[in-house]
């Protein structure tokens, strides 16, 4: 029931949010050139059985020939020319795709479906197996494990880089809340520090995929770990160090790759290194019905770009602060809209809510876990909810919130299982309903000689 309710209201929230079309025909640019430029006929596109987007699918196929011609990473080919790989996208899954590609000697379609697959079931096989620690009651395992199930499905359905978001939750929550159960020692150090990497790492395949979790992860280990206050302080240091890997070593690769294309004639790389984010505030005032922003597509941003400077750079800071400017003037001019848009999107979260953690939230009301455990749920779910509210409430934007959202149910539900309730309701229905020597059922003391 718990599934079916979700899926319901994803379609729900994916039904809400409709994209009009313009009055004028819309030009998809191309990355790295000019909005007024339409995009030409796109490469042949690596075919792949966990789904992947038709424009990602296109910069991977970019991303492999460019590597194949330049031996760089990270450098693109469309067909013409070099550009940057992934201009405004996470470059994450532009490096370990193609890699995984020419090291394994495996095409491009199968590479990316490996890669989304062990992500997608190592995660589950991670979560079942921590929740199998923290759950203690048998009832409290079988939920835990038919919830990892089907959010690894969901997971699955979805693919993309959107896959990322639930699986680091799904792989880390149960395992922060284990460790945060010890006392210190050196394998909960190595823990954190494997995890800040791994965070880190997730951010930059899909943005900020993993800074909830090391939202959850700190208000965890700094209030609720056993633990001196040097220690947790040395945790956190540390923490941040293991963080700072990733970051320099795709910092190392950008600068590699800036430099092969400035060398070789491209003097301009333009391109964000991760979505913009007014492109994406301009765009989701398009949830709800209106004349200001016709929808969401990135169309629509260009559109708009194109009617203040047509010679913009596609994807580009300029183009970015354009927009900017334009969610300001929205704001000072159509104030209701704003309104009336973040009312819808608040919504929709608050039935995401209601609807995966169902049942968890009386627990949570009735039986405590904690405060720094609640408060660890509360501010990552709030921190995933931003997307929501920014962009729109679609399924595959709030795949974090909504496994985090489940996982709360899940462990919430334990705690008044530990204790017992279920044995207590039981005994509670025993002791109303009597059972009389000739065959009749009599309710409890007050009631005695209504039959049934």
């Amino acid at each position: 029931m718990l599934l079916f309710a979700t899926g319901l209201i994803l379609q729900t929230a994916g039904a809400l949010q409709i994209t009009r079309p313009s009055a004028g025909a819309l030009i998809k640019p191309e990355y790295c050139q000019s909005v007024s430029v339409a995009r030409r006929e796109m490469l042949p596109l690596p075919p792949t059985r966990i789904g992947v987007m038709d424009d990602r699918r296109e910069a991977l196929a970019q991303s492999d020939l460019g590597w194949q011609m330049t031996g760089v990473p990270l450098v693109a080919f469309d067909g013409q020319r070099l550009l940057p790989a992934a201009c405004s996208d996470d470059i994450g899954i532009f490096y370990m795709i193609p890699m995984l590609s020419r090291t394994l000697r495996i095409s491009l379609g199968d590479a990316s479906d490996l890669f989304f697959a062990c992500i997608i079931l190592v995660a589950g096989l991670l979560g079942a197996v921590g929740l199998m620690l923290i759950c203690r009651t048998l009832l409290g395992r079988f939920i835990a494990v038919s919830a990892i199930i089907m959010l690894t499905l969901l997971a699955w359905k979805t693919g993309d880089v959107y896959s990322i978001q639930s699986s680091v939750v799904l792989a880390f929550v149960p395992w922060v809340l284990f460790f945060g159960r010890r006392r210190s020692d050196w394998i909960s150090f190595a823990f954190v520090i494997l995890t800040s990497a791994a965070l880190e790492s997730a951010n930059l395949m899909r943005s900020h995929a993993g800074t909830p979790l090391m939202i959850f992860l700190a208000w965890i280990f700094m209030f609720q770990w056993r633990a001196k206050r040097h220690v947790k302080l040395l945790f956190l240091l540390v923490a941040l160090l293991a963080m700072l890997l990733p970051v320099w070593y795709s910092h190392r690769l950008l600068q590699t790759r800036d430099t092969y294309l400035q060398t070789h004639g491209y003097t301009s790389v333009a391109g964000l290194h991760q979505h913009g984010f007014w492109n994406v505030v301009y765009l989701g005032l398009g949830y709800i019905n209106n004349d200001v922003v016709p929808g969401y597509r990135d169309e629509f941003a260009a559109a708009k770009v194109r009617e203040i400077a047509p010679e913009t750079i596609y994807a580009s800071p300029q183009y970015d602060e354009y927009l900017k400017r334009e969610v300001i003037h929205i704001v000072v001019q159509h104030p209701l809209l704003v309104m009336e848009t973040l009312a819808a999107k608040l919504g929709v979260i608050a039935g995401y809510v209601l609807v995966c953690a169902n049942l968890g939230l009386i627990a949570a009301y009735r039986y405590s876990k904690g405060w720094p455990t609640e408060v660890a749920f509360w501010s990552a779910m709030a921190f995933q909810a931003l997307l929501g509210i920014v962009a729109v409430p679609a399924a595959n934007y709030l795949l974090g919130f909504i496994a985090f959202a489940v996982l709360y149910g899940v462990i919430s539900i334990d705690v008044p299982l530990e204790h017992g309730v279920v044995q207590a309701v039981i005994d509670s229905i025993r002791s109303r309903w009597v059972r009389t020597g000739d065959g009749r059922q009599t309710i409890g003391p007050g009631m005695s000689g209504a039959k049934y």
